[in-house]
């Protein structure tokens, strides 16, 4: 079997998997290759939709019941089981939503291929691609897991230990006989699979498209350093190509920064108040909880700060590298070239003096990262402080 990145054609090394795995729920089901498969994937699109609205109803409706019985510090739980189910649905309408302008993004990554003009060029981005291609298939076989792990623990819990527990905190409870445990179940697993296919299917098709976007920021710079400026036209089309070329991944990126945004920062928030409660039900409150809930706080808690930690890092990378075109603009040979040619550059190096950044009201980077886990240090530590209060008063 033949590689991709081994492929003959360059532009069959990357094919965005991606719209495969997001058809089979039919999230973009126009884009299915048949008018019957464009008809039913819409319609069970909309299907997800309306079953999203119960589940996540459910979940509101559980969470209000638990808080009003009493101890919020009893309940955390609660909150850490219905935070990835609330994300992975604002994900699921994200891609929904934004689907066609997704597609237009990859369909211009794809296209900027045609740029590749040289062996040097060919190289580095097969290089870059088969590195794109690890960062899809490892980050699918990992969430795979995780949502497998979730979906299957009460049927493991059940024949194992009979013990009837749930997948995610919704209303009715709903466990009081084995039926009632199967009926539950039932209606719980086909919304962690969607959600968790969500979850991470968003996050593969963030991660590989800022990786395909740091590609050709590479092939950029390439072409910069290569360019022989003088008093000729060929020189001087040279510069054009890449002024457009820089334009069009700009553009690129512009329009993936505001299709990410909202999620990203929601994100963010999320991972906050999941590893603040998490981390306190861990140390904390965790000898009263069982083994089972026990290993999903730490996967999920891992999940969410890696997660967290390759948007910041992927954001910043494009940021940086944003900012890093003025410097190989400069360093050309620009004393040599045309005064026409001098004035393109200045407005290039101008532009990339004001990168993309990402996060609209509040700006994505590595900082970030390190931000959210300060927040949640300092979340922890008033939730340390209200215990022992309470401790104390009892």
């Amino acid at each position: 079997m033949e590689l991709y990145w081994n492929r003959k054609n360059l532009a069959d090394v990357w094919t965005w998997p991606h719209i495969f795995w997001l058809n089979i729920f039919g999230w973009w089901g126009e884009e299915a290759k048949t008018e019957f498969g464009r008809k039913w994937l819409t319609r069970f699109r909309s299907l997800s939709i309306v079953y999203f609205a119960c589940l996540i109803t459910s979940m509101m409706i559980q969470v209000y019941i638990k808080f009003a019985e009493g101890d919020i510090m009893q309940n955390l739980f609660t909150i850490f089981a219905s935070g990835p189910g609330m994300v992975g649905i604002f994900k699921f309408f994200d891609l929904v939503i934004h689907r066609k302008i997704l597609k237009s993004i990859m369909g211009r990554l794809s296209g900027l291929i045609s740029e590749v003009n040289d062996p040097i060029l060919n190289t580095m981005t097969r290089k870059a691609f088969k590195k794109t291609w690890i960062i899809f298939l490892s980050t699918l076989l990992v969430f795979d897991s995780v949502v497998l792990h979730w979906a299957l623990r009460p049927i493991i819990a059940a024949i194992l230990h009979k013990e009837k527990t749930r997948i995610i905190e919704s209303w009715p409870v709903f466990l009081d006989t084995w039926t009632q445990f199967f009926l539950s179940y039932l209606f719980q697993v086909p919304g962690v699979i969607l959600l968790g296919h969500s979850f991470y299917i968003y996050d593969n098709l963030y991660f590989c498209t800022s990786d395909v976007i740091l590609c050709h920021f590479e092939i950029l710079k390439h072409k910069l350093n290569r360019l022989v400026l003088n008093e000729n036209e060929k020189s001087s089309k040279d510069l054009v190509s890449c002024v457009k070329y820089h334009s069009a991944i700009l553009s690129v990126c512009n329009d993936f920064r505001d299709a990410t945004s909202k999620v990203i920062i929601w994100q963010s928030i999320n991972t906050v108040i999941m590893l603040c409660t998490g981390i306190f039900i861990l140390t904390y409150l965790g000898k009263n909880i069982n083994s089972n809930a026990l290993m999903n706080l730490g996967e999920v808690s891992f999940t969410l700060c890696t997660c967290l930690y390759y948007y910041c890092w992927f954001s910043n990378e494009i940021t940086l590298q944003c900012t890093k075109v003025s410097n190989a603009v400069y360093m050309t040979n620009w004393i040599s070239a045309k005064s026409s040619d001098k004035k393109i550059m200045l407005i290039t190096m101008t532009r990339a003096m004001h990168p993309v950044m990402f996060g609209g009201i509040m700006q994505i980077n590595l900082s970030t990262f390190i931000n959210v886990l300060k927040t949640t240090f300092s979340f922890y530590n008033f939730l340390i402080a209200v215990q022992v209060s309470s401790t104390k008063n009892e």
